[in-house]
């Protein structure tokens, strides 16, 4: 099978404006780079994760966590997150990855299953949640090969698509074969969001977490309803 090679790939830097440094806030004695590295472990085992972050002296502490706690790392260019993404698959050998945000400490595992399974198939370039929208923030799920991403010439990316590496296939999407998990989680929950951008964000996530034990792994249905009984 040809995604034999298929890894996940967090992505994370410590130079958050609107909340500093939120990838180091604690949802009890978990810092949320951990919480949601645990989420992610729902769908690879802990030889197939990576936390990519950047060269910058600001990670220094996010590499600290990731050797205290075994966790596979690599750094690349801070801005250049398409070539990030490149760099670390070859180096751990990915040939295909799914794209994780550390700002999601509700990461949609129990869909990201679902995905992987129709990804490994290998019929499409991406499996995505998000063409177009239709799950609340903070429950985005991408798969994509890095085949397509090779293909690429650099002088084609915008500094958009170089921060948000699946931009330039959504734009291009007649050159690519992409399938789209659809709900109708965003009628149901409008508005809602399950990301970390701000306090309110984080302290929002804080009082669904003590609600269910601080279990990192909490069902993210469980999560949507609190949150929307919060907002």
């Amino acid at each position: 099978m040809y995604l034999k090679k298929l890894g996940c790939i967090i992505f994370a830097r410590s130079n958050s404006k609107r909340l500093k440094k939120k990838i180091f806030k604690e949802i009890e004695s978990l810092p949320l780079i951990l919480v949601v590295y645990l989420r992610t472990k729902k769908v690879f085992p802990k030889k197939k994760i990576v936390i990519a972050t950047s060269k910058n002296k600001s990670d220094d502490q996010l590499v600290k966590i990731c050797k205290k706690n075994k966790i596979n790392y690599f750094r690349g260019n801070l801005n250049n997150v398409y070539d990030r993404s490149v760099q670390c698959c070859k180096k751990f050998k990915f040939d295909s990855f799914m794209r994780v945000c550390s700002d999601r400490p509700f990461f949609y595992y129990e869909l990201a299953l679902k995905m992987k399974k129709t990804f490994e198939k290998g019929n499409f370039d991406i499996v995505t949640n998000v063409f177009p929208k239709s799950y609340p923030r903070g429950l985005t799920c991408e798969f994509v090969k890095l085949r397509v991403l090779n293909d690429v010439k650099k002088t084609s990316l915008k500094k958009t698509d170089k921060e948000h590496i699946l931009n330039y296939f959504y734009k291009n999407a007649k050159n690519y074969k992409i399938k789209n998990f659809n709900s109708n989680l965003n009628k149901k929950f409008k508005k809602l969001n399950l990301s970390i951008d701000n306090l309110s964000d984080y302290n929002r996530t804080l009082k669904i977490f003590q609600n269910n034990l601080y279990n990192p792994t909490m069902p993210t249905k469980i999560a949507l309803k609190q949150s929307k009984r919060l907002s």
